[in-house]
């Protein structure tokens, strides 16, 4: 089986430091999509609120899809995080700064040229522990699944993007 685990970061925050940046996080999660979905409002005329909830639910790559999580695993005393729907503007900051450091994994490829051999194996260990967890390896039964925004966010996003939008006229 193919294993492949992209936008995966170990961090060394504490779970009560981690909890507290993933709700900062979401906040700058909410803001940046109002500036993404802005210049396409239009086309989803007539109620954006129907166009985000639409592209949601179906999964469409497209910019009125606002799903966004981010799944904290747990392997013996380190803390993992892996994104789904989160532009990496958004956290590059604490990867630069050494809050994330990159954990990323793939077994159906050879490994980066930066990475060591065992460094890459070691990361084959612990990503076999996370996604062994369950049977289907899927990541949000094997940590903690933290949703940032989904179709539950659409009224309040289709709101955000309205008022931004009606600010920029006047």
């Amino acid at each position: 089986m193919s294993t492949k685990m992209f936008n995966l970061y170990k961090t060394s925050m504490s779970i009560i430091r981690l909890d507290a940046w993933l709700q900062e996080l979401k906040e700058k999660h909410l803001e940046a999509l109002v500036y993404q979905i802005a210049p396409f409002a239009k086309l989803a005329k007539p109620d954006l609120w129907e166009k985000l909830t639409e592209d949601t639910k179906a999964g469409y790559r497209s910019p009125f899809n606002i799903d966004a999580s981010v799944v904290v695993y747990i392997d013996a005393s380190k803390l993992y995080v892996q994104f789904f729907g989160v532009h990496y503007s958004l956290y590059e900051n604490d990867v630069q700064e050494g809050r994330l450091l990159d954990f990323h994994y793939q077994n159906q490829s050879d490994k980066p040229d930066d990475i060591s051999a065992q460094e890459w194996k070691k990361r084959a260990k612990v990503v076999n522990r996370l996604l062994d967890k369950d049977d289907s390896g899927m990541p949000s039964r094997c940590g903690f699944y933290r949703v940032l925004t989904d179709e539950m966010d659409c009224m309040k996003v289709a709101s955000y993007v309205r008022d931004y939008l009606e600010s920029k006229e006047g």
